[in-house]
């Protein structure tokens, strides 16, 4: 799940927070809340996912429970890539 994690953060610093270190980008914190994914952030980040890991989200699986963090991503894309 690391390399999951990896990759998400790697789009994020690249897409939205361009210039800033890794280190700086926690695993845990709110990315809506914090101001670094809105809504349009927010589906360049489902478009990422899905063609990154080929898996499918439907609307109701776009909120905070699963895309409110980091972490939250990361384990939301590896419960559905167990699921396949």
């Amino acid at each position: 799940m690391e390399q999951i994690r990896t990759q998400i953060r790697n789009f994020i610093l690249n897409e939205f927070l361009p210039g800033e270190a890794a280190g700086n980008l926690p695993n845990d914190i709110p990315l809506r809340e914090s101001a670094i994914l809105d809504s349009l952030g927010l589906l360049k980040m489902i478009t990422f996912i899905e063609s990154s890991f080929s898996i499918e989200i439907g609307p109701l699986d776009a909120g905070d429970a699963n895309f409110g963090t980091i972490d939250r991503i990361a384990t939301f894309v590896d419960n559905q890539l167990r699921a396949q």
